[in-house]
Protein backbone atom coordinates (compact mmCIF):
# COMPACT_ATOMS: atom_id res chain seq x y z
CA UNK A 1 0.00 0.00 0.00
CA UNK A 2 1.34 3.27 -0.99
CA UNK A 3 2.01 6.28 1.73
CA UNK A 4 -0.65 8.79 1.69
CA UNK A 5 -0.28 12.30 2.09
CA UNK A 6 -1.21 12.35 6.00
CA UNK A 7 0.81 9.14 6.63
CA UNK A 8 3.86 10.95 5.10
CA UNK A 9 3.49 14.28 6.93
CA UNK A 10 3.50 12.15 10.32
CA UNK A 11 6.21 10.02 10.02
CA UNK A 12 8.11 13.47 8.70
CA UNK A 13 7.32 14.87 11.89
CA UNK A 14 8.10 11.72 13.72
CA UNK A 15 11.97 12.43 12.25
CA UNK A 16 11.79 15.84 12.91
CA UNK A 17 10.67 15.28 16.37
CA UNK A 18 13.48 12.69 16.71
CA UNK A 19 16.09 14.78 15.41
CA UNK A 20 14.83 17.57 17.87
CA UNK A 21 13.39 19.95 14.69
CA UNK A 22 10.73 20.91 16.74
CA UNK A 23 9.74 23.97 14.91
CA UNK A 24 9.54 21.82 11.74
CA UNK A 25 7.57 19.17 13.25
CA UNK A 26 5.21 21.30 14.73
CA UNK A 27 4.54 23.01 11.31
CA UNK A 28 3.74 19.32 10.05
CA UNK A 29 1.68 18.26 12.85
CA UNK A 30 -0.21 21.80 12.35
CA UNK A 31 -0.71 20.84 8.46
CA UNK A 32 -2.18 17.60 9.21
CA UNK A 33 -4.77 19.17 12.13
CA UNK A 34 -5.99 21.83 10.06
CA UNK A 35 -6.63 19.26 7.18
CA UNK A 36 -7.98 16.61 9.38
CA UNK A 37 -9.61 18.06 12.88
CA UNK A 38 -13.01 19.16 12.30
CA UNK A 39 -12.38 21.83 15.24
CA UNK A 40 -12.47 25.73 16.03
CA UNK A 41 -8.68 25.51 16.60
CA UNK A 42 -6.73 23.37 14.56
CA UNK A 43 -2.88 24.66 15.47
CA UNK A 44 -1.16 24.73 18.16
CA UNK A 45 2.25 26.19 19.30
CA UNK A 46 4.67 24.46 20.51
CA UNK A 47 4.65 25.61 23.94
CA UNK A 48 0.75 24.74 23.92
CA UNK A 49 1.51 21.19 23.08
CA UNK A 50 3.62 20.31 25.35
CA UNK A 51 1.78 22.11 27.87
CA UNK A 52 -1.29 19.59 27.20
CA UNK A 53 0.72 16.59 27.23
CA UNK A 54 2.49 17.53 30.72
CA UNK A 55 -0.37 18.52 32.49
CA UNK A 56 -2.10 14.58 32.13
CA UNK A 57 -1.24 12.14 33.87
CA UNK A 58 -0.03 8.62 32.16
CA UNK A 59 -2.52 6.09 31.36
CA UNK A 60 -3.15 3.63 34.04
CA UNK A 61 -5.75 1.15 34.44
CA UNK A 62 -8.03 2.80 36.92
CA UNK A 63 -6.88 6.48 34.78
CA UNK A 64 -6.91 6.22 31.23
CA UNK A 65 -5.90 8.96 29.59
CA UNK A 66 -3.87 9.43 25.85
CA UNK A 67 -0.22 9.62 27.24
CA UNK A 68 1.10 6.16 27.47
CA UNK A 69 4.91 5.51 28.72
CA UNK A 70 7.16 5.07 25.68
CA UNK A 71 9.01 2.30 26.05
CA UNK A 72 11.18 2.80 22.59
CA UNK A 73 14.37 0.28 21.35
CA UNK A 74 16.46 3.75 21.30
CA UNK A 75 17.24 6.21 23.27
CA UNK A 76 14.81 9.90 23.32
CA UNK A 77 17.54 12.30 23.98
CA UNK A 78 15.76 15.20 23.62
CA UNK A 79 14.22 15.47 27.22
CA UNK A 80 10.64 16.12 28.21
CA UNK A 81 9.79 18.22 25.20
CA UNK A 82 10.65 15.81 22.54
CA UNK A 83 8.28 13.14 24.35
CA UNK A 84 5.71 15.30 25.05
CA UNK A 85 5.65 16.30 21.06
CA UNK A 86 6.07 12.59 20.57
CA UNK A 87 2.94 12.31 22.30
CA UNK A 88 1.12 14.38 20.63
CA UNK A 89 2.07 12.69 17.04
CA UNK A 90 0.99 9.33 18.62
CA UNK A 91 -2.51 11.08 19.13
CA UNK A 92 -2.47 11.99 15.76
CA UNK A 93 -1.59 8.75 14.48
CA UNK A 94 -4.02 7.12 16.86
CA UNK A 95 -7.07 9.88 15.01
CA UNK A 96 -5.37 8.95 11.62
CA UNK A 97 -5.86 5.17 11.96
CA UNK A 98 -8.30 4.91 14.14
CA UNK A 99 -10.73 3.15 11.40
CA UNK A 100 -7.92 1.12 9.55
CA UNK A 101 -9.13 -2.46 9.44
CA UNK A 102 -12.54 -1.91 10.45
CA UNK A 103 -13.94 -3.19 6.79
CA UNK A 104 -12.36 -6.25 7.63
CA UNK A 105 -14.15 -6.27 10.83
CA UNK A 106 -16.94 -5.78 9.80
CA UNK A 107 -16.92 -8.22 7.05
CA UNK A 108 -13.97 -10.56 7.45
CA UNK A 109 -12.84 -13.03 4.40
CA UNK A 110 -14.96 -15.74 4.15
CA UNK A 111 -11.90 -17.93 4.44
CA UNK A 112 -11.19 -16.31 7.86
CA UNK A 113 -15.03 -17.12 8.78
CA UNK A 114 -14.61 -21.05 9.91
CA UNK A 115 -11.56 -22.69 10.80
CA UNK A 116 -12.93 -26.40 9.65
CA UNK A 117 -13.00 -25.45 6.19
CA UNK A 118 -11.28 -27.36 3.63
CA UNK A 119 -8.96 -26.11 1.21
CA UNK A 120 -11.49 -26.28 -1.51
CA UNK A 121 -14.17 -24.05 0.47
CA UNK A 122 -12.02 -21.44 1.14
CA UNK A 123 -10.67 -21.33 -2.64
CA UNK A 124 -14.66 -21.25 -3.58
CA UNK A 125 -14.96 -18.88 -0.91
CA UNK A 126 -12.62 -16.40 -2.25
CA UNK A 127 -14.12 -15.86 -5.36
CA UNK A 128 -17.65 -15.53 -4.01
CA UNK A 129 -18.46 -12.15 -3.74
Amino acid sequence: MPFTAEETLLVRAEAEIIKKQYDAAVADLNTWTAAYLNTTKNTFTKDEIIAFYKALDYNSATAPTMKKKLNPAFTLDGGEDQEMLLHHLLQCRRVATAHEGAALVRHPPLWHRGSTASSTTRRTARSTP
